[in-house]
């Protein structure tokens, strides 16, 4: 699933379950499960493994970014339109993404702090081709922005 699927259906559990304790491992939780529903998955910026930014594709760097980028500046911005923002949300949106910046942090710089999970991740993932795996993301996306918005 691409950033802002993970971080708004985190949000929405923070906003459900209202209680940090319960909110951290249930949008974890959720983060796997999200994985398991074939989905579209870009793949990473091309040369910036092996070279960092410096020596990336700057168009497809660009492109990629914009997503999460746009994905946390909305999601910050329903969390402020809400009716009753909390910051049990924006816990539960980091921690539907977290498990993607592990498996990030791994990949990049084999920083591997928590193998079983990265291992799960790999694990689970469910990939679609680009229609349907778009159509599947954008379906749970919506949901869960109308339920941040009630």
């Amino acid at each position: 699933m691409v950033t802002s699927v993970h971080l708004f259906v985190g949000a929405a559990i923070g906003k459900a379950v209202g209680n940090v304790y319960i909110t951290i491992p249930v949008a974890m939780i959720s983060h796997y499960l999200l994985d398991a529903i074939p989905h579209y998955n870009p793949k990473p910026v091309k040369s910036f493994r092996e070279t960092g930014l410096g020596g990336a594709n700057k168009k497809d760097l660009i492109l990629k970014a914009l997503e999460p980028l746009i994905g946390v500046s909305l999601l910050s911005f329903l969390i402020y339109l809400n009716n009753s923002p909390t910051p049990v949300m924006v816990i539960g949106g980091f921690f539907g993404w977290l498990p993607d910046l592990l498996t990030f942090l791994e990949w990049k710089y084999g920083i591997n702090c928590c193998p079983i999970l990265v291992r799960f991740e790999k694990t689970v993932h469910r990939h679609a081709p680009f229609v349907t795996g778009i159509l599947s993301q954008a379906i749970i996306l919506l949901l869960a922005t109308i339920y941040i918005l009630m």
